[in-house]
């Protein structure tokens, strides 16, 4: 109402009208532009949007972890030590790790990074690329914050030059090739081992067994003291591999048979191969069964010669293979059957002896079986009463069996 009286006042009347609207027409809104009124407008928020943001915010994170990880100098490996190696040379050592350290992940993230930088890669490099040259026990690289790294060397040690196919190594005490060397490389205080079956052998591979391996260092270190008398060198004797083993002896009927002479056939094997009758006694049983032989002597000899696997028979193709002799009889044909299998062939687990020759010109043979000091006990003896003085005119002294001692 006041409003009104002052609007009069100003001089500028107004007129109203009212418009009352029906219930069936729609309401109208009407707009003054002289006095509008305030309109409040409810703006619905759009997750699209924060999206958006959200997604450009991270890219600047990413980014920025990114310059720092890679570009910032203060994080970029300079300082790398070493520790533990002994015959391995440094500069080899630097040079494989600059090499890793100079590489790039996809080709944007630098390897000389702290943050980038993988530990184990820089230790499978170090052992994958000296493997060939180098046995090593273990390598470890470990970081330290901001920008260093270490890397600690654990050396196989040698104790033994190995010689096989004129081929010079360096052996460790656990029987491993740790080092391929030269003639000249060759340490004049390590003790020589000359192969004499030629094993090829190859770095990191085992050329003894841990346990002949100590028995040669305890020799080469004790020899000396218990006898006086100095080490030329030792070598490996020439072994002979046993390349199959007897499963079973086996007699069959190659021709057919009937079921009745078939049954007491499997009766009298099964007999035999348990210890419950001899060879002679399925033999005479045979006979009495209606299955007799032609030469029963000359069977008897045959058989008993076959009892023993032959070299010469061995199919060394085959997994199984079976040699048979066979002998004519009057009624059928009767088989003797020596079931063979191939066997693991490995020197380095099967050999147990060495020889040792002395500056003297003769030999001493020792094995693993027996303890070393039974073995030197009884080389004193016989050095003592039968070769007390050199020059001694012996060939060598076998200790390898049992109390007995053999000389030539």
């Amino acid at each position: 109402m006041l409003r009104k009286i002052w609007l009069r006042f100003r001089g500028f009347p107004q007129r109203s009208v009212q418009i009352a609207a029906s219930a069936s027409q729609p309401r109208h809104q009407y707009f003054n532009p002289f006095f509008p009124k305030e309109r409040h407008v409810v703006i619905q928020p759009s997750h699209r949007n924060d999206f958006v943001v959200y997604i450009g915010i991270a890219i600047v994170f990413l980014l920025c972890i990114f310059i720092v990880t890679n570009y910032l100098p203060y994080f970029r490996i300079t300082n790398v030590t070493y520790d533990g190696f002994h015959f391995l040379q440094r500069s080899e050592l630097e040079e494989i790790v600059q090499s890793t350290l100079s590489q790039k992940h996809f080709f944007l993230f630098r390897n000389d990074s702290f943050f980038t930088l993988r530990e184990g890669e820089i230790e499978q490099r170090v052992t994958e690329t000296i493997s060939d040259r180098f046995a090593l026990h273990s390598v470890t690289a470990t970081k330290i914050f901001p920008r260093s790294l270490h890397i600690r060397i654990e050396e196989r040690i040698p104790r033994f030059v190995w010689i096989s196919n004129s081929l010079y190594f360096y052996i460790d005490p656990t029987g491993t090739i740790t080092q391929a060397i030269t003639p000249e490389e060759v340490n004049p205080d390590f003790p020589k081992i000359f192969d004499q079956n030629n094993i090829p052998v190859q770095v990191g591979s085992r050329a003894l067994s841990q346990k002949l391996s100590e028995l040669i260092l305890s020799i080469s270190e004790d020899f000396f003291r218990a006898t006086s008398i100095s080490i030329d060198h030792l070598a490996l004797p020439l072994l002979v591999c046993k390349e199959a083993k007897l499963i079973e002896n086996t007699v069959r009927l190659q021709d057919d048979v009937s079921q009745e002479q078939y049954e007491t056939l499997r009766d009298i094997q099964e007999k035999v191969q348990t210890g419950e009758m001899s060879i002679e006694e399925s033999l005479t049983l045979l006979s009495e069964k209606g299955m007799p032989f032609e030469d029963f002597a000359s069977i008897m000899d045959s058989s008993t010669s076959q009892t023993q696997p032959k070299p010469s028979n061995i199919n060394t193709q085959s997994q199984n293979n079976a040699t048979a002799t066979q002998f004519d009889t009057s009624n059928t044909q009767i088989v003797f059957e020596e079931i063979l299998q191939q066997a693991v062939c490995n020197l380095p687990d099967v050999a147990h002896d060495v020889f040792l020759k002395t500056q003297e010109g003769w030999g001493v043979y020792f094995t693993d079986l027996l303890p070393l000091e039974a073995q030197f006990t009884k080389l004193k003896v016989t050095l003592t009463e039968k070769f007390p003085s050199a020059p001694r005119s012996l060939k060598y002294i076998d200790l390898r069996y049992g109390d007995n001692v053999y000389f030539q």
